[in-house]
């Protein structure tokens, strides 16, 4: 419902039986894939993407996409391991220390006007690399609380992490990379029409569970898969959705909070209108 009030048409792609992303699509999601594409589905993705395409990738701790090696040649790193954050802001959601939520933004066009913070449940370090592709231009989308850290990899897993390693700094969650194509290419529709020139553009996000029904009303995760969806498609006005002043600032109450509102929901308020009763008596005896 979502994509859809930015004008996109969602199917089904079954790389594995066309062996090609028909010239109609301007974008592929990947979402949360519970085993690796296959080389010819990669391949056919790589070729996508080098002709104009747009490519949101969505994945999950220690279940690699195999998207990993084409991902790491344009300029972006899944690390592969689970975050876990034991900070202040995480417990005050009360979802677990894997429930992590985002600390700050990255300056880019998906992100900025947001006014709410993402929650990711179960992530995976996600985020540029330190030398991107010639002629590309990106930035770290999600970035979490100093307080978060990696958990190692299952036994089965380890080696398998990427050689190179995300930009230094606040541990990001996603990133987005853009490159024109090369010798000005352009994506022909069906009909044979010639379009816009459109850019090469990833996202790669370090979870998909936050797109699923239980996870897409937390927080500001609604505007935030609007708008990665409307950077995608280059539409400038999904952007703008929804606006920026309309969700506010949420109220994140710890353990803490609770017991203070409790206290004075519970003893405060009723013990100063005990209070303001036996002096309104006695002045009138």
């Amino acid at each position: 419902k979502l994509i859809g009030l930015s004008g996109i048409e969602l199917r089904l792609l079954r790389l594995s039986e066309t062996g090609e992303v028909p010239p109609e699509v301007g974008g592929v999601l990947v979402i949360g894939p519970a085993a690796p594409l296959l080389p010819g589905e990669i391949t056919a993705l790589a070729r996508f993407l080098e002709r104009g395409g747009r490519l949101g990738v969505f994945s999950e701790p220690n279940q690699p996409t195999g998207l990993e090696e084409m991902l790491s040649l344009r300029g972006l790193i899944s690390d592969g391991r689970r975050i876990r954050d034991d900070g202040a802001r995480a417990r005050s959601l009360g979802l677990g220390p894997e429930t992590i939520p985002t600390q700050n933004f990255g300056d880019h066009d998906i992100t900025r006007g947001l006014s709410l913070g993402v929650v990711l449940r179960g992530a995976t370090r996600t985020g540029l690399a330190s030398k991107v592709r010639t002629g590309a231009r990106g930035a770290n989308l999600l970035l979490a609380a100093p307080s978060a850290r990696l958990l190692e990899l299952p036994g089965d897993a380890r080696g398998t992490a990427p050689a190179d390693t995300p930009t230094p700094g606040p541990m990001p969650m996603a990133a987005a990379l853009q490159w024109d194509p090369p010798g000005n290419a352009t994506i022909r529709t069906a009909s044979g029409a010639l379009p816009e020139q459109r850019h090469c553009r990833i996202v790669l996000v370090g979870d998909s569970d936050f797109l699923r029904d239980d996870g897409i009303g937390l927080v500001g995760n609604r505007a935030f898969a609007g708008r990665v969806a409307g950077w995608l498609a280059e539409r400038a006005f999904a952007l703008e959705f929804p606006p920026s002043d309309q969700g506010g600032t949420p109220l994140l109450v710890g353990l803490a909070g609770f017991r203070l509102i409790a206290f004075i929901l519970l003893l405060l308020v009723p013990g100063g209108m005990l209070g303001l009763g036996v002096i309104t008596w006695l002045r009138r005896r």
